[in-house]
């Protein structure tokens, strides 16, 4: 028997493939954690061969290192359509991207945790991973720099928008964590951090109302208990029996298979095992 050729991809349908894949890894981690990504686990989630998932990804680490990608992608693009929806100047602009970021980061913690507390190989990093935190940079420091020019200032913009990001991280993962003792929390700590920064008034309290009312939870020190439970429960991928797909030779999932971009809503509180925090 003569061995049939893989179909060869043009760069778009590789591109949509690999968020597919991505997709699915993600969809995966949002209900059972890093363990339960698997390379197997995700060709089962979308009916292919579980081989064909190391033609697009050599390794987990490059899986979701593209799974974090979309998560960059997803705050991006909540940022960018917060700033496009102000009207105002440049001032205001920056109020709206610091609200929708702060809110993004809240309303999301199990995908942030993905994008900063998992270690993960540099070797294995993936381009698009590398592509997305770029452009999430490049939007907020577009931002930073038009008010600094409205403002007349001469501050670094791009240092700006790390000292804040900084500043956001920091509070939200401590209070995530525990770590913040007596009565600091993330909804007093954050303002007056972020107005010391910009030098402008950023009120944060009706975020953070916001917030509460969309998860019909209190966002304080009760999350790191409830992570720590979460992250006590076993993982469970809950594998699919494989089926072979019309499309398999391609990596593309079947037609009336699971939906990977339609990853599941996220849960509050389920991630993989803590590690050290990536730096920023």
């Amino acid at each position: 028997m003569i061995a049939m050729p893989m179909p060869t991809l043009s760069d778009q349908e590789l591109v949509e493939t690999r968020r597919d894949y991505a997709a699915a890894a993600l969809a995966l981690y949002r209900e059972g954690g890093v363990r339960a990504v698997t390379m197997r686990a995700v060709a089962d989630r979308l009916s292919v061969s579980h081989t064909l998932v190391y033609r697009y990804f050599s390794s987990k680490s490059g899986l979701l290192a593209s799974a974090r990608a979309l998560c960059f992608d997803a705050l991006r693009e909540t940022i960018r359509d917060a700033v496009t929806a102000t009207r105002g100047n440049a001032e205001a602009k920056l109020v709206a991207l610091i609200q929708a970021d702060v809110a993004w980061t809240l309303s999301n913690l199990a995908d942030y945790r993905l994008m900063f507390m998992v270690e993960h190989d540099p070797v294995a990093t993936a381009p698009d991973f590398d592509a997305a935190r770029q452009r999430l940079g490049e939007t907020c420091i577009e931002v930073i720099s038009a008010y600094l020019a409205e403002a007349g200032r001469d501050d670094d913009p791009a240092m700006l928008c790390n000292l804040g990001w900084a500043g956001i991280h920091g509070v939200v993962m401590l209070e995530d964590a525990g770590h913040l003792t007596g009565e600091a929390s993330a909804e007093c700590m954050l303002q007056p951090m972020l107005q010391s920064v910009y030098r402008m008034k950023i009120p944060l309290k009706p975020v953070f109302a916001r917030v509460r009312a969309a998860s019909g939870q209190d966002i304080s020190k009760n999350q790191s208990t409830d992570n720590k439970a979460a992250r006590a429960t076993p993982a469970r991928t809950g594998k699919a029996k494989a089926t072979k797909a019309n499309g398999a030779a391609t990596g593309r999932r079947k037609q009336d298979g699971p939906k990977a971009q339609g990853a599941p809503p996220r849960r509050r509180g389920i991630s993989g095992r803590r590690r050290s925090a990536a730096d920023l």
